[in-house]
């Protein structure tokens, strides 16, 4: 919702470019298409709802160049910065495009609230003989202690002043539909890994 007052604000000024409307749109198109999946996805989790994923052999490389491109305009809004360490692999990969970027986009978010005065996010890549290990990592500060080892767990929450506690139980199934799993750790020098198998 602050993605879409922001862009609201940059796209009606009176010196505002066509170019500059056109973005303000897409920018508030996409979150609006964000915001209703977000519900959807909440909505189906609280019935219990298990959404079978339509799994399309993907090239990982591109799904994560064009997930990198949606994502960065919303870092530098809150100054941050998103990077790959290392090149995603150009492998096949059986995903489901729509709801993996979900779950991207849920860990990014999270990073870019843990940081409010701005940082790094780093994606790294590994290819091991049978998966694709993804680690995003933020550089700021931490998991707390006390909450993570129920991290994954419904309406766990820390921090948060309008969390539900939801967002990574969401992650967590959307993972394992794709037959995956994932785990959360602090990072020798601080920062939260989130890291996942596909």
């Amino acid at each position: 919702l602050m993605i879409i007052n922001m862009a609201s604000l940059l796209g009606n000024r009176e010196n505002a470019s066509h170019d500059a409307r056109a973005l303000a749109h897409d920018r508030i198109s996409m979150q609006v298409d964000r915001i209703t999946h977000l519900l959807n996805d909440v909505l189906d989790y609280v019935r219990g709802h298990r959404v079978q994923p339509t799994l399309q052999h993907t090239d990982y490389a591109t799904f994560i160049r064009q997930l990198v491109m949606n994502l960065e305009k919303d870092a530098e809004l809150k100054s941050a910065a998103l990077l790959c360490a290392n090149p995603p692999p150009a492998i096949p990969v059986a995903l489901d495009a729509s709801r993996l970027s979900r779950a991207f986009c849920n860990l990014a978010y999270n990073a870019m609230d843990a940081m409010p005065d701005g940082g790094r996010i780093l994606l790294r890549f590994e290819v091991s003989a049978h998966a694709v290990i993804t680690e995003i990592e933020d550089t700021g500060p931490g998991l707390p202690a006390e909450i993570l080892g129920r991290l994954f767990e419904p309406f766990a929450t820390h921090g948060k002043e309008h969390g539900t506690g939801l967002g990574l139980s969401i992650v967590k199934r959307i993972i394992e539909e794709h037959g995956g799993r994932i785990t959360a750790r602090n990072g020798s020098g601080g920062g939260a890994i989130f890291s996942f198998t596909l």
